[in-house]
C-alpha cells in the first residue's frame, strides 16, 4: 500500500510540475514577443549605424583626394567649376 501511495504522489508531482512549466511558458509569451520585437529594432539600428560608419570611414579615407575636395565644394558649399552647367529646379 505504501509503494502504491508513493507512486501516486510522484505521478501527481510530475503532473503538477508539467502544468506549472506550461503555465510559465504561456504566461511569459507576451514578454518573449516584446523582447523579440525589441531585438529586431535594435538590429535595424545596428545595421544603420554600421552603414553610417562605413560611409564615414570612406569619406575619411578620401578626404585628401582632389575628387573628394571638389565634390564637397560642390555639394556642401555650392561652388561651381568654370565651365560647369548649373540647373536650378524651380518646382516646389
Amino acid at each position: 500500500m505504501k509503494k502504491w501511495f508513493g507512486k501516486v504522489l510522484i505521478n501527481i508531482g510530475k503532473v503538477a510540475l508539467a502544468v506549472y512549466i506550461v503555465y510559465v511558458l504561456v504566461s511569459q509569451q507576451p514578454v518573449i514577443e516584446a523582447k523579440k520585437d525589441q531585438k529586431a529594432e535594435l538590429e535595424k539600428e545596428l545595421a544603420a549605424a554600421r552603414k553610417q560608419e562605413i560611409e564615414i570611414r570612406t569619406d575619411l579615407s578620401m578626404a585628401d583626394s582632389k575628387y573628394y575636395i571638389e565634390q564637397a565644394a560642390r555639394e556642401k558649399l555650392g561652388m561651381v567649376k568654370p565651365g560647369d552647367r548649373v540647373f536650378i529646379d524651380i518646382r516646389d
